[in-house]
């Protein structure tokens, strides 16, 4: 049976908004390849809010060939916190219903110890072999591709750019 890996990354303006993106596990490696490949001279990650319209446009296309999918968790609660742990528990609950072996979260310090006791409580409920960890964006290429689908997401202009790498956008 196919295994999946997601990977986790946020955007908080104006709307609270959690990007998912899913891939193949065996397909992983080549991904970061291709995603490596793009960085330019001195570039640790990509950061897609740092990028100039014609390159962000480049690098959707390079994205859209990894076979990624990504879904969107779009926070409606007032507070940040609400809406990010609304964010994770669907995120959990879908993780586990597509069979998926690995979630990484991108590193913000601030929200490492609640996301903690959120996925574990979630998978205390829900039991499964799901494995997260807490990775920075320098150390894991596929978290470029949620940063990319959250920033485009928040951008209206550029929801047509991505909705190639978008299957699903849930409201939580």
């Amino acid at each position: 049976m196919r295994k999946l890996s997601g990977f986790i990354d946020e955007s908080k303006d104006p709307k609270y908004i959690v990007a998912c993106t899913f891939i193949d596990s065996h397909s992983a490696d080549a991904a970061r390849r291709v995603l490596r490949s793009l960085l330019l001279r001195g570039e640790l990650r990509l950061h897609f809010k740092s990028e100039r319209a014609t390159r962000r446009a480049q690098l959707l296309s390079a994205m859209a060939s990894l076979q990624t999918r990504s879904i969107i968790y779009v926070g409606n609660h007032r507070r940040h916190s609400d809406s990010r742990r609304a964010a994770l528990e669907t995120l959990i609950d879908d993780a586990i219903a597509l069979n998926a072996e690995r979630l990484v979260l991108e590193t913000d310090d601030s929200t490492m110890a609640a996301d903690r006791r959120i996925i574990a409580s979630r998978l205390r409920s829900a039991p499964s072999t799901l494995r997260y960890e807490h990775l920075r964006a320098r150390e894991e290429p596929l978290l470029w591709v949620s940063d990319a689908v959250a920033w485009c997401w928040q951008h209206r202009d550029w929801r047509p750019r991505v909705l190639p790498l978008v299957t699903q956008v849930r409201k939580v």
